[in-house]
């Protein structure tokens, strides 16, 4: 799946079975995660689990999405970057599969928010692939500082709008000939 992330919690279930909650995203047709570095993000607070690609969200769990099974992400985990190959899924490799392989990281930042804050950035509601020529595709900052300046990147060719009292936390983006990520700064 060369133009496939997914976002997944594993967690015991009732009877202390497996269980997992998963959601993919995909490029947009013929692009490929290989042909360019992408900033992939979760973040993580006792409440609830958000995905990011490229500052977009395009997944979050919360507390209460599994009710009915203890929820295992109010404590300390770890990470494991790996380049799994094989398994069940997404299959064993076979005569196409080429080797070696290599997993590229530019970096990695891990930080903890300050007890009962919010983020300072909040998250960008919006759709993370787009297709060329859409027009009127709204962006939001969730979470967000009030009456705080943010700085937004559009791709080349596309135009964004906002009213005067909303620039700060919306905006509308009509896509030109080419397609891209929308990303904001704090």
């Amino acid at each position: 799946e060369h133009s496939t992330i997914h976002g997944t919690i594993h967690y015991a279930g009732n009877r202390n079975e497996h269980a997992w909650l998963t959601q993919s995203v995909n490029l947009l047709e013929g692009q490929l995660f290989v042909d360019k570095f992408h900033e992939f993000a979760i973040e993580w607070t006792a409440e609830k689990i958000q995905w990011f690609l490229d500052g977009s969200v395009y997944f979050q769990i919360h507390r209460d999405d599994i009710q009915a099974h203890p929820w295992p992400f109010d404590q300390r985990f770890h990470f494991i970057l790996n380049l799994a190959i094989g398994g069940n899924w997404p299959g064993y490799p076979d005569e196409t599969t080429k080797f070696p392989q290599t997993m590229e990281v530019d970096y990695i930042r891990a930080y903890q928010a300050q007890e009962g804050a919010s983020s300072l950035f909040g998250y960008l509601d919006g759709p993370s692939i787009v297709e060329r020529e859409q027009k009127g595709i709204k962006y939001t900052i969730q979470q967000g500082l009030e009456d705080y300046t943010y700085v937004w990147e559009v791709p080349d060719g596309a135009n964004f709008s906002a009213s005067a009292t909303d620039i700060n936390n919306n905006i509308v983006v009509d896509f030109g000939t080419h397609s891209g990520n929308v990303k904001v700064e704090a």
